[in-house]
């Protein structure tokens, strides 16, 4: 399933007339690209040129041969639009909007979304419901205590990013997942 991203600067391509390039077409291949590491500027037979990524291009003293179909394409978009990043490429992805349009824009105009509705799997059976009493942070890590029902408690220590990513606080509702000697804590 591909990536979601959010554009966060608008970009508008200063090219009107991409390049398009079919697999085992021969182009004379010029200067790499010093903004994007990774792409070269290519001319294909017709003398129509752009920028390709090296990657996709076998090269040999002055000419390459292309691996793969290309589509120099590049999208506008504005602030605050949903992409679908299909493949990333030196800085750049390969997306698609809301509205069908494909193209590239460069991933330093967006930002990628956390998955949706994509449970996370584990392989542990030993789940217990607790509620969280008590967030001890530290530099890197926190320890997240635990009252479990009967009157016990539970700690669990993670790291501050997953008690950010876990959204979590004193009082809220979790299930204890105890693999081993870790303790996970799963918000529902």
């Amino acid at each position: 399933m591909p990536d979601q991203a959010i554009v966060t600067r608008s970009y508008q391509t200063p090219y009107d007339d991409p390049l398009k390039l079919k697999a085992g077409e021969i182009v004379a291949v010029g200067e790499k690209e010093a903004e994007w590491p990774g792409w070269v500027w290519v001319t294909d037979s017709t003398g129509r040129s752009g920028w390709a990524p090296v990657s996709i291009i076998e090269i040999s003293h002055g000419r390459g041969c292309l691996r793969t179909d290309y589509d120099a394409t590049e999208l506008n978009v504005g602030e605050g639009e949903r992409l679908e990043i299909i493949n990333t490429e030196a800085g750049w992805g390969w997306c698609r909007t809301g509205d069908g349009r494909t193209g590239w824009v460069p991933l330093e105009h967006m930002d990628k979304l956390k998955p949706e509705g994509r449970k996370m799997k584990y392989g542990a059976r030993n789940q217990l419901h607790g509620k969280v009493v008590e967030i001890k942070k530290g530099g890197l890590m926190c320890k997240v205590r635990l009252e479990i029902p009967a009157a016990s408690i539970m700690n669990s220590v993670m790291t501050i990013e997953s008690l950010e990513d876990l959204n979590l606080a004193e009082g809220d509702t979790v299930k204890a997942v105890v693999k081993a000697i870790n303790v996970l804590l799963v918000k529902e």
